[in-house]
């Protein structure tokens, strides 16, 4: 394999243009606004874990999340320069997140404080995704401040992980519904150099599509194609399901190819990248191209989410009577019916440019707006 070495971050220094005025907003408006934001949300008072069964403003199970993304947030900009105020702000959160870790090293707002004794039952509640931001907002602070708390405080969190599901498997699911842990695990091993969290990460994506306990009630609500594990990772050959989730997890698994020499995983990691760019992302490289589920589509799909989307399509009003298509809140090109007038109105889709020698299979969704009044609707 051709390895390649990213340039560090601390090794960049932009100087101009529009990344620097990015840069230079984030750092004075940005950051603070979002600060105070997750104040004023309960997002960092949650993690003091003081909130009781019967308040107002119960936890959200991601708040973790949040508050881990802001930290990691605030070193890279405490990575540039030396802001006291800044530090101190993070300091705070440690604190609140090392009075509330478990013993064993566990830490985690909605089964501390909501659902207590009942951690890693649920494989789509954000649990493992939560642990993730947390290691990555660790491992940012320790590369930008020199100080290891943190960074020691969530490797004991990833050694109780570990534990749990790699070494003893009994948690109630395998891999987590929500992919992010993958990758920062591998980051964590970059960072302290300890094999262990390679391996749990390399664990999690071979386990993904490959074990039973996953296809079991912990899973919830979410279909085996929108959590990427209908079959192993290294038979997929497209991008599917939840969009995010997907690309955290793809992710990693370039990661893991890219550390362990995995030529297997390798090869899929850009099949799947290959099949991403080429048929289901937009000109802009916007991806999961249905609101429903933020999931990815059959190639080339295209919806009414926007009405950007409705202007690409051309509509004739066949009878002149001023009722035709029209783009709806529901996400839908809606055509309303006429009493007087047969409506025969047209909604012509934007060119469509097809190759020789292949076979496409064009669909269309569409229905009527009430089993009580069918209707006729013509493709051609």
């Amino acid at each position: 394999m051709n390895k390649q070495h990213p340039i560090p971050f601390d090794k960049v220094n932009i100087t101009g243009g529009f990344w620097k005025d990015r840069i230079a907003l984030n750092e004075s408006v940005t950051l603070d606004s979002v600060r105070r934001r997750f104040e004023d949300t309960g997002r960092f008072s949650a993690l003091s874990c003081e909130w009781k069964q019967g308040e107002p403003d119960r936890p959200h199970f991601f708040y973790d999340s949040d508050a881990a993304k802001w930290m990691e947030a605030a070193a890279y900009v405490l990575e540039r320069k030396n802001d006291k105020q800044l530090e101190s702000y993070v300091e705070d959160l440690i604190d609140r997140i090392e009075r509330n870790m478990t013993p064993d090293g566990y830490f985690n707002v909605w089964y501390t404080v909501v659902e207590p004794g009942k951690r890693f039952t649920d494989r789509d509640h954000h649990e493992l995704y939560c642990a993730g931001h947390l290691i990555e907002a660790a491992v940012a602070y320790y590369e930008a401040t020199g100080k290891r708390r943190f960074l020691d405080l969530m490797c004991r969190y990833a050694g109780l992980i570990d534990d749990i599901f790699r070494r003893d498997d009994s948690a109630a699911f395998t891999t987590p519904g929500h992919p992010e842990i993958e990758l920062a695990l591998v980051r964590l091993y970059r960072c302290t150099g300890e094999k262990r969290w390679l391996d749990l990460s390399r664990f999690f994506i071979d386990k993904r599509g490959n074990n039973e306990k996953d296809r079991g009630e912990a899973s919830g609500f979410a279909s085996e194609d929108y959590l990427q594990d209908r079959i192993p990772l290294r038979d997929q050959s497209e991008a599917v399901g939840h969009s995010v989730r997907a690309c955290y997890l793809y992710s990693a698994m370039a990661d893991i190819a890219y550390e362990c020499g995995d030529e297997e995983l390798l090869a899929a990691a850009n099949r799947i990248f290959k099949n991403m760019t080429e048929h289901r992302m937009y000109i802009t490289g916007g991806i999961g191209s249905t609101r429903i589920g933020e999931a990815f589509t059959v190639p080339y799909s295209e919806t009414f989410d926007h009405a950007s989307d409705f202007e690409l399509f051309t509509v004739i009003d066949a009878n002149h009577d001023g009722v035709t298509w029209k783009l709806e809140d529901t996400g839908s090109a809606v055509c309303h019916y006429s009493t007087e007038h047969a409506m025969d109105d047209w909604l012509i889709t934007p060119p469509i440019t097809l190759s020789t020698d292949y076979l496409y299979r064009l669909r269309f969704k569409a229905r009527s707006a009430s089993s009580g009044w069918p209707e006729k609707i013509r493709v051609a």
